[in-house]
């Protein structure tokens, strides 16, 4: 046999069809677990980036002060201010994006004998939207407490159960900050957190009052720690915005570099969060295929011992050792191959029954189904039948003739 016939192997499978169907089986489940578990994880990926977007400022650029790089150290940096704030908010290059300045300090709030340790943010009456704040109670700032610079107040959900208890949230109280009374306005709804772009982590433990009053009682340079720019339209990415942002600042401020433009905390510990999940979810898929692999050489030993007889006629009949070593590795590789189309088929099926089901209990579900998940699922399969197969389909070519024929 000059080399292996397809119908040959057909037969030879086909034989030991039981056999050869669990042996596809193991395959299966672990290229379908590819697929699936790729569906499940980019699908997931938009609809928790869209609730991330929520819960955190995972879409906003946020200019931080920073120290200049040694080279420019001899130069005085400006840091950020309000007019920074105000020349972003009006250049035409960012598209109409909503612009922010703030500054913030960690102090003490007290209303009657009650403490509370937050985060007083001076701020312009945008921040509802650039931060997607609802307010439960109450209102949130307006331009007149900006203009005016009234000592108002809008705080956060903890902050309020934790010095007015858990009574109803009506505005109308004061608290006292740093000696000062503000009116509480407004009472921030619970907002959770997976990052925020200052460090607090958590909008219910801040205390929010508006920027010209914040700067009157701690902040007469009007410097800002942040300035924060939300894109105009949901969705769109940041990356090229900030960018931009980055450059136009660098112009302003002469090319000193004092000003960082990084991804907020938020977007760091989302990607941080996917990725980790990606990687232990997608080598369960591989180990999946490895274990279907290991069954696949188990049952390929098997097999050439089963046909020890049949390889010594063959090689009685002139058939070569390479020959015969490629004939029992078509084999494994036609078991593996069609394991993993098998496998694609079936977790294609599992992922439409899925997104059907998850539609109706995540907001934002949608079914995504990468095609190179399907390529490497196969890619794989086939892969492991080559990996697997080769040891066994070398042993059967390594049988002497005449040992082989003295087999039962």
């Amino acid at each position: 046999m000059s080399g292996p016939n397809i119908v040959e192997v057909l037969s030879a499978l086909r034989a030991r069809a039981g056999r050869a169907w669990l042996t596809m089986l193991g395959v299966a489940i672990g290229s379908g677990a590819i697929v699936l578990l790729v569906s499940l994880l980019t699908s997931g990926k938009d609809a928790l980036h869209a609730a991330a977007q929520d819960a955190s400022e995972s879409d906003v650029v946020v200019l931080r002060r920073d120290s200049p790089p040694e080279h420019q150290r001899r130069r005085a940096g400006r840091g950020l201010d309000r007019e920074d704030a105000r020349v972003l908010s009006s250049a035409p290059s960012l598209g109409g994006a909503r612009v922010l300045g703030e500054s913030s300090r960690q102090t003490v709030a007290k209303h009657g004998a009650k403490e509370k340790r937050i985060t007083l943010v001076g701020t312009e009456h945008e921040a509802s939207i650039v931060y997607r704040l609802t307010v439960e109670s109450g209102r949130f700032l307006d331009d007149e407490d900006v203009a005016s610079g009234r000592r108002v107040c809008v705080i956060g959900a903890e902050v309020f159960r934790d010095l007015f208890g858990q009574g109803t949230r009506a505005a109308g109280p004061s608290v006292e900050i740093d000696g000062q009374v503000w009116a509480v306005v407004g009472v921030l709804a619970d907002k959770p957190m997976l990052g925020a772009t200052d460090g607090t982590h958590i909008w219910n433990r801040k205390v929010i009052v508006p920027s010209t009053a914040y700067d009157v009682a701690y902040n007469p340079s009007h410097r800002r720690d942040r300035v924060a720019i939300r894109p105009l339209h949901a969705g769109v990415s940041v990356d090229p915005l900030r960018g931009l942002v980055k450059r136009f600042v660098l112009h302003r401020h002469a090319g000193i570099e004092d000003v960082d433009a990084g991804e907020a905390d938020g977007r760091q510990q989302e990607r941080l969060i996917i990725g980790v999940i990606q990687l232990l979810l997608v080598a369960t898929g591989f180990v999946a295929l490895f274990v279907g692999g290991i069954n696949v050489m188990n049952v390929m030993l098997v097999s050439v011992a089963e046909r020890t007889r049949e390889i010594g006629i063959r090689r009685a009949h002139g058939a070569t050792r390479r020959a015969i070593a490629r004939h029992f590795l078509i084999e494994a590789v036609a078991l593996t191959t069609a394991g993993g189309m098998a496998g694609v088929a079936g977790g294609v099926i599992i992922a439409l029954l899925a997104a059907w089901g998850l539609q109706a209990v995540v907001p934002g579900w949608s079914l995504q189904l990468p095609l190179w998940s399907a390529a490497l699922a196969l890619g794989a399969s086939t892969a492991t039948g080559v990996a697997f197969g080769t040891g066994p389909a070398w042993r059967a070519a390594g049988l002497s003739p005449v040992e082989a024929l003295r087999a039962d």
